[in-house]
């Protein structure tokens, strides 16, 4: 593990509940969806976001693929 790994976490499940308590699920479901590896289309600004969200937060695998 990381050194920054346990505090990282830690925030995370801090966060979670603070978004549960105030509920704002589409803060949530962005939190969530941002743990593992992102596949999303080139030029969609949502996809352009969430892509970015995994790769500053946990150092994800990320691929934009051309639609069309």
């Amino acid at each position: 593990m990381e050194n920054g790994e346990p505090l990282r976490c830690h925030i995370l499940i801090l966060t979670l509940k603070v978004v549960a308590v105030t509920r704002h699920p589409v803060l949530l479901d962005v939190i969530i969806q941002s743990n593992g590896t992102f596949v999303g289309t080139r030029g969609s600004t949502t996809s352009t976001l969430a892509n970015r969200r995994v790769q500053s937060w946990h150092d994800g695998a990320t691929w934009l693929i051309r639609w069309g």
